[in-house]
């Protein structure tokens, strides 16, 4: 490939990965979940933990990589690169991202079993970087600087994230319009202090362990005495892994009949690996229930536990959810704050909040 050619096609190349890179380090920084679109897992690749090498966000390393190989391509358009050696090192640092994209594309989808439209996008802008470094080289290497070939990529990649970074929602921002109250139905499924001032409302999956972690970590934060009153709501999502969610949903609405609803969760959440639907019939049953009359109530979408589903999902689609765990925190009257399983820290320690709940030592 002609060097010009080449060079004005990692330009571009670069620029995009520099854009894809920066918006979800600021997301990352920001502890706030990437725009991904219904049927996205951004948030889920964004809380596991290949999200990170050696406690630094991928993110991170994808945009110093990406600026890295902006910098090469544009000595090599100003200076030529006769002795190859920027084209080697550009190699070298495209091919282990390449690599090392391609492996989080497997845990992706293999293992969390979730998928973030930027990172695809960042593993295939990566991964033609890669090979536009590979294709055979054709005649000398000489300057050949362009205004318009070396600025345009660049300016419009920092022009759209600009943008991207202007939408981004402030995870501290309260939430127009809606209160504890107008989130939490009638007869919750509540744990923690019923006195509390602190009301956090929880949209979760029993499916996801990212639920179960922030499950565990209230329960411990109760334990040490903290005023915390936590309200369960339902949001089964709806992406490949997670397709007993809604069937353990409609189950343990039905174990709340019994009053054993946090039974219920609690034997699931202790399961290791996945359950399916005989483990939750045999659940019910060892709770009272009648086999063969739960399964005509799971198919039944008339049934009370299936319409007391059927109300959080309505609700966490009219607030937008796309993710679980998705809080809502707030005290009596007040707009409530959002918050994601990377921000909930944050917003707990917001000084009017984190003078009603923490423990005074």
């Amino acid at each position: 490939m002609n060097d010009i050619l080449r060079n004005r096609i990692q330009l571009v190349l670069t620029s995009a990965g520099i854009l894809i890179a920066g918006y979800l380090s600021v997301t990352t920084m920001l502890g706030v979940e990437a725009a991904c679109g219904k049927g996205g897992g951004c948030g889920e690749v964004a809380a596991s933990s290949y999200s990170k090498i050696a406690g630094v966000p991928v993110a991170y390393l994808g945009l110093l990589s990406y600026v890295a190989l902006f910098v090469m391509a544009m000595l090599k358009t100003m200076n030529g690169d006769p002795d190859r050696k920027l084209h080697k090192v550009g190699l070298m640092v495209s091919s282990a991202g390449a690599a090392f994209s391609i492996f989080l594309m497997y845990a992706s989808f293999a293992i969390v079993k979730a998928t973030c439209p930027w990172c695809v996008s960042s593993a295939i802008t990566m991964t033609l970087l890669f090979i536009s470094h590979l294709l055979p080289r054709k005649g000398e290497s000489v300057a050949h600087f362009s205004p318009l070939w070396t600025g345009a990529p660049i300016v419009a990649s920092l022009i759209g994230l600009t943008v991207l970074v202007l939408n981004i929602e402030n995870p501290l921002k309260p939430v127009p319009g809606y209160t504890i109250e107008m989130l939490t139905p009638k007869n919750p499924n509540m744990f923690g202090d019923p006195q509390a001032k602190v009301s956090v409302v929880e949209f979760y999956d029993l499916t996801c362990p990212h639920c179960k972690a922030s499950y565990e970590e209230f329960k411990r934060l109760l334990q040490e005495g903290s005023k915390l009153k936590i309200i369960m709501r339902h949001f089964p999502l709806r992406s490949p892994g997670h397709e007993m969610g809604l069937p353990g949903a409609i189950f343990s609405e039905m174990a709340a009949e019994k009053g054993q609803y946090f039974q219920f969760v609690d034997a699931i959440f202790a399961k290791e690996g996945k359950f399916g639907v005989p483990d939750m019939l045999d659940l019910l049953v060892g709770m009272g229930f009648d086999r063969e009359e739960v399964k005509k109530r799971a198919v039944d979408q008339n049934d009370p536990a299936f319409l007391r589903v059927k109300e959080d999902i309505a609700m966490a689609d009219k607030l937008g959810l796309l993710i679980t765990p998705t809080f809502y925190v707030g005290l009596p009257g007040k707009q409530v704050y959002p918050a994601k399983q990377s921000s909930m820290k944050d917003v707990l320690a917001k000084p009017e909040i984190r003078a009603e709940w923490e423990v005074k030592k």
